[in-house]
């Protein structure tokens, strides 16, 4: 199974989510849970994609925290996304990597995720939310049967519900290593949103819990959720 992943915090994020990320949740920072059920799920390392001169995730998590090895990269506004993604992949010793952004917690099944990709022998594989039980202001995927991307359009655009994107990705390197190449734009925006019109694009629609930190009520409902429920 994939053991690394590429964590991204943007720095055109706000002060605000930045600071959520690091709020206490049952004495411990919103950070923490992401990177425990990592290492609940057997990861070995972690790329954090962090704004220059922040020395947060380091204060908090060093180079080894829960038995994962932490590896620290400044996140490159020049580069776009998937320059970005280009740079971290460097620090990758495995063929695939899961990537997605640090304001993500989520208990998705990280194994079906792998799996969804081998049979679909997928070099890009989206992970979503299904949108019966989650609600977003964020585009939306519509897909066959297959779990093929037969449409992308914006979350107001339509009432229509079938999966919201969670920037969430399981991205083999080599491939995106081919197509990232001196190339700096933004990885969905530019690339993904159009790629699935040329070539097929699959995604993985997940009924797991799933929670993005864009603001006080989501810092709310985090610690809500993590007193009913056993988080560790």
């Amino acid at each position: 199974m994939t053991n690394e992943a590429i964590i991204i915090l943007e720095p055109s994020d706000s002060q605000n989510d930045h600071q959520l990320l690091f709020e206490e949740i049952k004495g411990k920072p919103f950070l923490h849970y992401q990177l425990s059920y990592l290492a609940e799920n057997l990861f070995k390392h972690i790329v954090f994609l962090i704004p220059k001169n922040d020395p947060s995730f380091q204060f908090h998590f060093g180079k080894e925290y829960l038995d994962l090895k932490i590896s620290y990269l400044t996140y490159n506004e020049k580069l776009g996304t998937g320059g970005n993604i280009y740079e971290a992949f460097k620090l990758v010793e495995e063929t695939f990597a899961f990537v997605f952004s640090a304001k993500n917690y989520f208990r998705l099944n990280l194994k079906k995720a792998d799996d969804f990709r081998r049979m679909r022998d997928a070099s890009i594989l989206h992970i979503g939310k299904k949108a019966m039980d989650y609600k977003a202001e964020s585009t939306k995927l519509f897909l066959d049967e297959k779990g093929k991307i037969i449409n992308i359009i914006a979350a107001d655009v339509t009432k229509e519900e079938d999966t919201y994107m969670a920037d969430t990705w399981l991205i083999s390197k080599r491939h995106f290593n081919n197509q990232f190449l001196n190339r700096s734009f933004s990885l969905f925006d530019d690339y993904l949103r159009k790629e699935y019109k040329e070539s097929p694009q699959y995604c993985l629609a997940c009924r797991q819990y799933f929670i993005k930190m864009e603001g006080n009520k989501d810092l709310e409902k985090a610690k809500y959720d993590f007193a009913e429920y056993f988080y560790h």
